[in-house]
């Protein structure tokens, strides 16, 4: 955090640092630096206070809120049929929303088909997308069928690589006969 555009023509500075509101488990690099580094954070809110007051006694006070979130979960990619002829299913199982990215490859790492896909998109029109049961331990989890044609591809073996938001990425092998 930092708190060096506090300022004051006529003097020096003091800063205090004080977690007000969160899980206790953040540790302060120093309460009484103006810039500040975080470790510990767990998933939840947390709000911290800084203090900054002047040589003659002034001072002013002001809340950062800092929200830790949950890391999304990897991204898990089933085949089926494996091998297959003309049609493989790719389902993708995830809790992301966004852009989902299928790119098949060769085994020498040639790419020869790029499949792009908004999942919200998709989600919004209910197609293909499966939700599970809510009893389930993680209900927000989606999976999503998509049918990808590979009849112009030649026999052999190839890799589907599946890109989630431009990060998460997962590689499968298939093989077409």
């Amino acid at each position: 955090m930092d708190g060096t555009a506090s300022y004051d023509n006529l003097g020096n500075l003091t800063y205090r640092w004080e977690e007000i509101q969160g899980p206790d488990t953040a540790i302060l690099s120093s309460a009484a630096a103006s810039k500040v580094f975080l470790k510990n954070l767990v998933v939840g809110k947390y709000i911290f206070k800084l203090t900054v007051t002047d040589d003659r006694g002034t001072s002013a006070s002001d809340d950062v809120q800092i929200t830790v979130i949950e890391r999304p979960q990897a991204v898990q990619v089933e085949l089926y049929p494996n091998p297959a002829s003309g049609i493989i299913n790719a389902k993708i199982i995830s809790d992301s929303i966004g852009v989902i990215v299928l790119n098949i490859y060769d085994m020498n790492g040639r790419a020869l088909k790029k499949v792009e896909l908004n999942k919200q998109l998709v989600d919004n029109l209910r197609l293909q997308i499966q939700r599970p049961n809510v009893n389930q331990p993680n209900p927000t989890r989606t999976y999503l069928t998509l049918p990808i044609n590979i009849a112009s591809l030649k026999s052999g073996v190839y890799i589907l690589e599946t890109i989630l938001d431009m990060n998460t990425r997962s590689a499968s092998k298939f093989i077409k006969y």
